[in-house]
């Protein structure tokens, strides 16, 4: 995948969980991004042959990173992750901070990317983290920032 291809991908899928997000939360969530990246966030033991990982990546966490920044580090080679679940993680302000859980499977082409029936390849629009105890269609804040990478590390068991 050319990295151009990928960047109108990642735009239209932050528009699209930030969207959704806003039928969730009480927070004001701006349409201007930054990400987080977690890294292999994939069982990647059984892959293709022709699947390619980066075991250096291996708990990586990116921080508070830019749109380009995202297509450089997930562009290689013309290569994504095979699926990247994308979603509304906090917001300040002047951003909405969303969150980029990342397959450590490489491809090139785009019928093998998950998502691809739905024209939003490799991404997988998600919601918000649920609050604990929470009820349908009851509204709820997001947390902020420290208590998201905090509940994020915990999760995946990433050291700081």
């Amino acid at each position: 995948m050319r990295p151009e291809d990928f960047r109108l991908r990642l735009d239209a899928a932050s528009f699209y969980a930030t969207h959704f997000a806003t039928t969730m939360v009480t927070d004001v969530l701006p349409y201007e991004f930054r990400y987080c990246a977690l890294l292999n966030a994939s069982c990647d033991s059984n892959r293709e042959i022709d699947e390619l990982v980066y075991p250096e990546d291996d708990d990586i966490l990116h921080e508070n990173i830019d749109a380009d920044e995202v297509v450089r580090l997930l562009c290689r080679d013309h290569r994504v992750p095979q699926w990247i679940d994308i979603s509304v993680g906090f917001s300040t302000s002047s951003h909405s901070h969303l969150c980029l859980i990342c397959c450590g499977r490489y491809h090139s082409e785009d019928s093998r990317l998950y998502y691809y029936s739905q024209g939003t390849q490799p991404f997988g629009i998600k919601s918000p983290t649920l609050p604990p105890r929470h009820k349908d269609d009851e509204a709820f804040q997001l947390p902020q920032r420290e208590d998201f990478y905090s509940r994020l590390r915990q999760f995946y068991q990433i050291e700081k």
